[in-house]
């Protein structure tokens, strides 16, 4: 995959994946890039994902508790035993649920950090992907080829929807990173000058999901925060508010001279 590191994406504690549990049926083009990734893979705390992903100064921690407390009070229902495609209905509706809590905690900063309409991912929507063709803000994203999970965005008045935070499924995590790594890969193509990939995995079995960095060096990654306990909802809460503050493509990990927006204008079509 031709990965590097990233200059502010440090390395140490490598992720403890765990026994393999379904990863030994993976098809062998995933099983490659598990492979080609090998033992190039690190974790972090929250609090240091967080202060990675962020452009400038830590948002302060007090704005988690914020978030937290605007977090919608009803649990979504997660079907026990069940193939992860039903899973995608909940799993959106809990992203998009922390991701407006998010939004709605930067709004309400005092002083303000970053107003709304100068985040890059404003318009960002965590959508089900598959059946036919999804919607979002109301527009349609258009047919994909599989189900799937992601964070789309709405460029513009004719420019169209992109991928922008692809979202991966799994029962294990060796799994569930060589399916992420597929999706960065797709961001790569995009742009081939991207400085890393963000890509969101979800364990189903656990009900986990990790943050993973994609870079030239590997895959740094957010230990397994739990989507349905308080403190992990409170550090996923604390890095999509580092995710929100990005100001710029570059901010994205897409370099400012780059010759176009591709990078930003994944075709959901090609997850």
């Amino acid at each position: 995959m031709y990965f590097t590191p990233g200059d502010h994406f440090a390395m140490n504690a490598r992720i403890p994946m765990g026994p393999a549990i379904g990863s030994s049926s993976l098809p062998p083009e995933l099983k490659t890039l598990l492979n080609q990734i090998g033992n190039k893979t690190w974790q972090f705390d929250a609090a240091q994902i967080a202060q990675m992903l962020s452009p400038a100064a830590i948002p302060p921690s007090g704005l988690v508790d914020v978030a937290y407390s605007l977090l919608e009070v009803e649990r979504p229902e997660w079907p026990e035993g069940a193939e992860d495609s039903s899973l995608h209905e909940p799993l959106v509706g809990s992203l998009n649920d922390f991701l407006a809590a998010a939004h709605r905690a930067l709004d309400l900063s005092d002083p303000p950090i970053i107003e709304r309409g100068a985040r890059l991912y404003r318009g960002l929507q965590f959508a089900q992907l598959g059946d036919g063709s999804c919607r979002a803000h109301g527009r349609n994203c258009g047919v994909v080829k599989r189900e799937a999970v992601g964070g789309v965005y709405f460029h513009g008045v004719g420019q169209g929807i992109g991928l922008a935070i692809p979202v991966k499924l799994d029962e294990d995590w060796p799994a569930v990173v060589a399916q992420a790594a597929r999706s960065a890969h797709i961001l790569y193509s995009a742009c081939r000058l991207r400085k890393f990939g963000l890509v969101i995995g979800f364990r189903h079995t656990t009900l986990e999901l990790r943050f993973l960095i994609f870079h030239r060096g590997g895959v740094t990654a957010s230990k397994p925060l739990s989507i349905v306990e308080e403190q992990g909802k409170k550090d996923i809460l604390r890095i999509f508010i580092s995710t929100l503050t990005w100001r710029s493509e570059e901010d994205a990990g897409i370099p400012h001279f780059s010759c176009d927006d591709l990078g930003l204008n994944v075709p959901i079509e090609a997850l």
